[in-house]
């Protein structure tokens, strides 16, 4: 009977680690949302004080002749500017890299995984003379628990984050 209590040990070590790990995406996004926010405040307060400087430019060569001219220049080279960022994110110049951005979360994830057994597998060789039975079980039985509790964080933030990206929702 001692294996149900083990047993449901390991499950709620799962399930509060997924837990903390959705915690982490949840605080991730809201640091991600506030980031946004600023973001755009700082944008608005950026793009009046432009257009202060170019309704100041405007009414500066209102008095020339030239006006109309600097007026087309300037809209096409904000349109060549905006075509340029344009380009720039649908098409990323170096397709390896956003290759390697994709791996890096799924091949932590295995290296997490992988190290822990290792460490696992080691603590059980060497402990195994110097402990009794009943102190075995219990530092095994700890060991499982926070194996399970890092490997779910790591994954339900990890993976969880991902999921709520913008970009993932993109029509292909």
């Amino acid at each position: 009977m001692e294996w149900l209590g083990d047993l449901l040990g390991v499950g709620a070590s799962a399930v509060s680690g997924g837990l903390f790990g959705f915690l982490g995406s949840i605080a991730g996004q809201m640091s991600r949302y506030w980031q946004e926010k600023q973001r755009q405040e700082w944008e608005q307060k950026k793009w009046t004080h432009e257009t202060e400087l170019l309704e100041l430019n405007m009414r500066a060569r209102s008095q020339e002749t030239e006006a109309e001219l600097a007026l087309a220049a300037q809209a096409g080279s904000w349109s060549g500017l905006e075509a340029s960022h344009r380009n720039a994110v649908d098409h990323p110049s170096y397709p390896w890299v956003a290759a390697i951005k994709s791996l890096f979360r799924p091949l932590i994830t295995v290296v997490l995984w992988c190290l822990a057994a290792w460490v696992f597998a080691v603590v059980v060789n060497d402990v195994s003379e110097l402990l009794s039975a009943a102190e075995r079980h219990e530092l095994l039985m700890y060991m499982v628990y926070s194996v399970f509790f890092t490997a779910c964080t790591a994954t339900a933030w990890w993976f969880g984050d991902r999921a709520l990206t913008p970009s993932n929702f993109k029509n292909k």
